[in-house]
């Protein structure tokens, strides 16, 4: 049995028809990449931090019981500077959920802003709910650096607007 040219012809036209008509199933690279986009996008962005500089006034000063001050880093919600050769480092950052959580049972204070040690070498400082202030030394006791802290501007630093 053979088909005519017209029959042949109409068959082909049905089936291209009935095909553009087929609702078209993904393939699996538009899958994996509407995946990949759902998993690496966060749920809530992730919080803006203050410049760059606007935590290095808050510091200690050059000299301060004679040792030199040395930046160390200075970055958008980030600043810390070093005093003296491995004596003390002070550290200014934005705090998240974690982090504000080791100042709930704080019972000790500098300048009204709660205050825990933190391992053997770290004393930190929440200013403002928001920035933790750490002075990191290896040679310091925690009363020495309890004595930095009370140095820094704490309340300078709380007043710091996060953007």
């Amino acid at each position: 049995m053979s088909l005519s040219a017209f029959g042949r012809s109409a068959l082909i036209a049905a089936f291209l028809l009935l095909s553009a008509c087929s609702k078209k199933e993904p393939d699996r690279w538009t899958e994996a990449e509407k995946t990949v986009a759902t998993a690496t996008t966060p749920a809530t962005p992730p919080a803006a931090k203050p410049e760059t500089g606007s935590f290095n006034t808050f510091f200690p000063a050059d000299g301060t019981e004679g040792l030199k001050r040395v930046f160390i880093a200075d970055k958008p919600g980030y600043a810390e500077a070093s005093y003296g050769d491995d004596f003390v480092s002070v550290s200014v950052t934005v705090a998240d959920e974690a982090a504000k959580k080791k100042f709930a049972d704080a019972k000790e204070t500098i300048k009204n802003f709660p205050v825990t040690t933190f391992g053997k070498n770290q004393t930190i400082a929440l200013a403002g709910g928001k920035y933790q202030v750490k002075v990191t030394s290896k040679r310091a006791e925690d009363a020495e650096r309890r004595k930095w802290l009370s140095r820094m501007d704490l309340a300078g630093i709380a007043a710091v607007p996060t953007p």
